[in-house]
């Protein structure tokens, strides 16, 4: 009998101590992940604001060409949507995006753009703590050869401004131009001896 109450006891001494450690530790657990889930929530919110807060010039290149070709693009995300200055060109509507952050803080967005009886456009981009971006895109066509390409927002070295040089003249310099000339006095011809 003296067993038996001492092992009641043992284990009476044991649950008391053990299930208030427990309760202790799970609400614990649960404040972490809230914590962690509003910061995702907070940088999510943060990445999409810094996406929508503007046009995004990019450079994008073809990879695994020998001879590098970069044009300029520029992207525009609004209301959860991203659409392709040269894409919308082309006939490819804006599209949804997902975004996602990593736990180093990048952003992470995709996003794919179908064009019936042409082919579908995926893309990848990462918002760098920088404020610059760059990313991924692939071209599946219906026909035809696949592409992979890459952009940045930072020029790359190869990226050739083929913008001719056009003299600008103010409407100031047009207008004095005009004047001048109906200021000078009309030529007489000269007849000429017969």
């Amino acid at each position: 009998m003296r067993k038996i109450l001492c092992t009641a006891v043992v284990l009476g001494f044991v649950v008391c101590m053990v299930v208030p450690v427990m309760a202790q530790t799970e609400p614990q657990v649960d404040v972490q992940k809230s914590i962690q889930e509003i910061m995702r929530q907070q940088h999510l919110e943060k990445g999409k604001k810094t996406l929508e807060s503007k046009e995004w010039v990019v450079y994008v290149t073809l990879e695994d060409s020998k001879r590098p070709k970069t044009e300029e693009d520029v992207f525009t995300f609004k209301d959860g949507t991203i659409a392709s200055r040269n894409l919308l060109a082309k006939g490819y509507g804006p599209s949804n995006f997902s975004l996602n952050v990593q736990e180093d803080g990048i952003a992470i967005w995709e996003t794919m753009q179908v064009k019936e009886n042409e082919g579908t456009i995926f893309f990848r981009g990462e918002l760098l703590g920088d404020g610059n971006m760059r990313g991924a895109m692939g071209t599946k066509p219906k026909k035809g050869t696949r592409a992979s390409y890459w952009f940045t927002t930072i020029r790359p070295d190869n990226y050739a401004v083929s913008v001719p040089a056009v003299e600008k003249v103010s409407a100031e310099e047009e207008v004095i131009a005009q004047g001048e000339e109906a200021a000078k006095p009309a030529k007489k011809k000269k007849k000429g001896k017969k």
